[in-house]
């Protein structure tokens, strides 16, 4: 029988099967003359941006905050994951004009003050808050895997498996949950 942690990595191993074909199809231009796939790049330049931006924030506290070794190594593996993804971002983002924003959304925000005034239960609180992010980033990541640009599908097909990862270990500190 699997554990929540095999199913995971399974999802994302299987979710980069099927996405580095179409990854690899190429076809369209790097500057989006589709207007459909430039739309669906900037949307996902600007979530993956804020997202990534939220992770590395949110690894911070963890590293600060945290209660047990396991979130401050978590918070910190995040910090030094999203920082690498996010440098990507930016750079794919230049290549195709696409302005970033320079921090994490509203909710992002939110939440990133929520967990900074938490005072007992940090962990669990910070784990919660992951679970429900890479879940998103994941969603989001599938979704530009499959509809965005050549130059957006490649980055999107090459950042799952960490999300994956990175989602495992939150299920796993979890409980399994």
């Amino acid at each position: 029988m699997f554990s929540r942690f095999s199913q995971m990595l399974a999802l994302c191993a299987a979710l980069t099967v099927v996405a580095v074909p179409v990854a690899m199809a190429g076809g369209d231009s790097e500057r989006g003359k589709d207007d459909r796939r430039s739309a669906v790049n900037r949307l996902f330049l600007t979530a993956a941006a804020q997202g990534n931006l939220f992770e590395i924030r949110s690894g911070r506290l963890a590293t600060d905050r945290g209660e047990s070794e396991g979130v401050n190594a978590l918070g910190a593996m995040l910090v030094s994951d999203h920082k690498a993804e996010l440098g990507r971002i930016r750079l794919l983002a230049s290549r195709l004009g696409v302005r970033l924003p320079e921090a994490p959304n509203a909710k992002q925000r939110a939440q990133i003050k929520a967990l900074a005034g938490t005072s007992a239960g940090f962990d669990a609180a910070f784990l919660a808050a992951q679970r429900t992010a890479h879940v998103e980033s994941i969603a989001l990541y599938r979704t530009a895997a499959l509809k965005g640009g050549r130059a957006v599908r490649v980055d999107a097909v090459n950042a799952l498996p960490v999300l994956g990862m990175h989602l495992g270990e939150v299920l796993r500190m979890q409980g399994g949950n």
